[in-house]
């Protein structure tokens, strides 16, 4: 394992950081403070203080319904179908019966957020056990509609497959853009090629890592975008990821520690190759900093500390997020050059195609073979890391994979509406989105909105416009 040496020497490795928290939610909804004191080593403890006054009311109860869940689902594992079946749906019910008897109207913001995300799990708990899910083939059309209303999708798997069509638009422009200054005119599959010829010798990649983490956290700081905790920076990890582990995600994964795919001493020669190819220094420029900071080490750093009994956001908050800042920081220049536009492009371009093959994978229109043809034609993958790709993905939750571009789509909704409209200030923004917790998307923006909140409120948030309706064009 490569250990990150601490910026200011080794003793800071072992510092044990008090939790932090955020000034009260504001009667207008949730707003992070502009003094970052919660985030230092030894915090500011009025803001202890203060968090704890606001806190949810049923800051509890998700912990309940899920313990609760689980002692119910092996009291009923042994009984005949169709008792199991009515037992299930009377528990469900008697949550509802209690959620329906609290007095919504005098719960705190927080804790009306909690209600409707809590409602909606116990309404979806009544039916989810029997939903087809990850590994077991295609799921079809219905089964899909249930998993997004779950996730409080308000979309249909066709329209979100125009939404990926839509994003691919914008992506092919960029990447012609890109191969030109690169000298290939249009050919972005030549550009392509190139950058991957730039791949680091393995013993060069720990350094290359660090290196690349390192800019993205001083360029966060220059453009002023959000608090990184100083003992976060300090305390990540580098990992490598085994040649088994590989045949199913030949890429990175983050966390406080990210774990990196590249050529082991067992692997043949022609797998080392796309391993390098796959995880080129210009690839990493989009990667190392969805893995850690701002992504999901910062992330996991957040919510180990904050509103940690929020865990319903799923991958459309986590991977949605660390998509997202790859927008943030491509809109910001993070990109050095056109070299770095086709590296970060390529992930972009992953993510859309995540939601196309996935969906057509689960509807039936498309097989793990030709989504593997799909990802090496239409992306530029190496045929090995295709492989593991979907290999991984049919194994996944339904809808892991287009979390990532959907989520990240529903975060540069928000920021639209809350910093390009001047209501916050972008450190603002992110910070109070962080100490929210793991939500879904769109209860986010309730919770940063403080209005809205109803006891009966159900999915409605259309933050990709009408994605069918504007098929000809670009509502991006």
């Amino acid at each position: 394992m490569f250990l990150r040496a601490a910026r200011h020497g080794w003793a800071g490795l072992c510092v044990v950081s008090l939790a932090f928290m955020a000034p009260p939610v504001a009667a207008q909804g949730a707003r992070a403070g502009t003094d970052a004191g919660w985030a230092a080593d030894v915090p500011a403890l009025a803001s202890l203080v203060a968090f704890a006054r606001g806190e949810s009311e049923l800051r509890a109860a998700p912990a309940a319904y899920a313990s609760g869940r689980a002692a119910m689902l092996r009291r009923v594992a042994s009984m005949p179908a169709a008792q199991a079946s009515e037992a299930k749906r009377r528990w469900h019910e008697s949550w509802l019966d209690e959620l329906s008897s609290l007095d919504f109207d005098g719960l705190s913001v927080e804790g009306k957020v909690d209600y409707i995300v809590l409602r909606n799990e116990v309404e979806q708990g009544m039916t989810y056990d029997s939903l087809p899910g990850g590994g077991r083939g295609p799921i079809g059309d219905e089964a899909l509609r249930a998993h997004l209303r779950r996730a409080m999708i308000p979309y249909t798997p066709e329209e979100l497959l125009a939404i990926a069509e839509r994003e691919f638009r914008w992506m092919d422009d960029a990447l012609r853009s890109a191969s030109q200054r690169m000298g290939f005119g249009a050919d972005w599959r030549a550009a392509q090629e190139k950058v991957k010829q730039a791949a680091v010798p393995p013993g060069g990649k720990p350094g290359l890592i660090r290196d690349l983490a390192y800019q993205s956290e001083a360029f966060l700081e220059a453009h002023d975008m959000l608090t990184v905790p100083p003992l976060m920076r300090e305390i990540w990890r580098m990992n490598m990821r085994g040649p088994e582990s590989q045949l199913t995600n030949p890429f990175f994964t983050g966390g406080l520690t990210i774990t990196i795919s590249y050529p082991t001493d067992d692997m043949t020669h022609d797998f080392k190759m796309m391993s390098m190819r796959g995880n080129n220094p210009h690839f990493n420029r989009a990667t190392v900093h969805h893995e850690l900071i701002p992504g999901h080490g910062l992330q996991s750093w957040m919510t180990s500390r904050f509103n940690s009994h929020r865990s319903s956001g799923g991958p459309f908050w986590g991977e949605g997020w660390a998509l997202y800042f790859e927008f943030v920081l491509w809109d910001a220049g993070f990109p050095r050059g056109p070299e770095d536009e086709v590296g970060m492009l390529f992930w972009r371009m992953h993510r859309a195609a995540r939601i196309v093959f996935s969906l057509n994978y689960h509807l039936g229109r498309m097989t793990a073979e030709q989504a593997v043809d799909y990802l090496v034609e239409r992306v530029g993958f190496e045929r090995s890391n295709a492989a593991g790709e979907v290999r991984r993905s049919v194994g996944a939750a339904p809808l892991y994979q287009l979390a990532y571009m959907i989520g990240g789509l529903q975060f540069r909704a928000l920021r639209r509406e809350f910093v390009e409209s001047g209501r916050m200030t972008e450190r603002e923004f992110h910070d109070t989105v962080l100490q929210g917790g793991r939500l879904p998307v769109e209860m986010v923006r309730l919770r940063l909105l403080g209005e809205g909140l109803t006891r009966d409120y159900r999915t409605q948030w259309r933050f990709a416009g009408d994605p069918l309706a504007a098929q000809g064009g670009d509502e991006r």
